[in-house]
Order: C-alpha cells, then sequence, then structure tokens
C-alpha cells in the first residue's frame, strides 16, 4: 500500500511537471507571434518611409522638379540597398534626364515597384 501512494504521488508530480511545461511552451509561442509582427511592422514602416520620398513626385511635374526628384534618388541609391532607376523620354540616367528636362515642360512621373518586393524602385516619366 505504501508503495502505491508513493506511486500516485510520483505520477501526480510528473503530471504537474508536463502542465508547467505545456503552460510554458504556450507562452513562448505567443510571445513569438508578438515579436513576429513587430518586425513586420517594422518593415511595413521602413518600406513606407522608402516610398514617399518618391511618390511624393507622382503625378504631373515641371522639369524643376524633376531635377529635384533625380537629387533625390541619387542620395538615395547611395544610401540604401534598394536602387531605384529611372525610364521615359528624358533618358535612363539621373544626369541625361537632369540635361533634358525643361524647366517649364509638363511631365508625368509614374512610380512603381518593378519586383514586388514593396519598395518603389522604377520612376517613369512620360
Amino acid at each position: 500500500m505504501e508503495n502505491a501512494s508513493k506511486a500516485l504521488i510520483i505520477a501526480g508530480a510528473i503530471l504537474v511537471s508536463i502542465i508547467l511545461i505545456s503552460l510554458g511552451i504556450m507562452v513562448m509561442n505567443s510571445t513569438g507571434d508578438v515579436t513576429g509582427r513587430m518586425q513586420e511592422e517594422m518593415d511595413s514602416t521602413s518600406i513606407q518611409s522608402f516610398n514617399s520620398k518618391f511618390t511624393q513626385y507622382a503625378g504631373k511635374q515641371k522639369g524643376s522638379t524633376i531635377k529635384n526628384l533625380m537629387n533625390t534618388m541619387e542620395s538615395s541609391n547611395a544610401s540604401s540597398s534598394h536602387a531605384v532607376t529611372v525610364s521615359g523620354v528624358l533618358g535612363t540616367t539621373a544626369s541625361a534626364v537632369r540635361t533634358a528636362a525643361k524647366l517649364t515642360t509638363t511631365y508625368t512621373i509614374t512610380v512603381s515597384d518593378s519586383d514586388n518586393d514593396g519598395y518603389m524602385d522604377l520612376i517613369d516619366i512620360q
């Protein structure tokens, strides 16, 4: 009878241990979800910050504004791992676009994400 009561106490202790370990795993899993969401939010904020430098130029703009856009593009390319390129009627390099842009002419600027990573990386000037 003594052995049976000791066996029940040991079995109860093992059961409590399993419950505590399960709770610990559940807490760790829920913390991992929060960390993942925070990382996604930081990535999203980073993408929005990067894109806002270029999307403000989208639409119809004068040649003087295009020169500012090319300066923004060059400084972004120098400091970021996400390269932005230009295409369209004025050329495919920042210096060519600056040279060809007429200050009083209105151009249509389209900014897009050519590789679907969220970062705007193509400026089309028509």
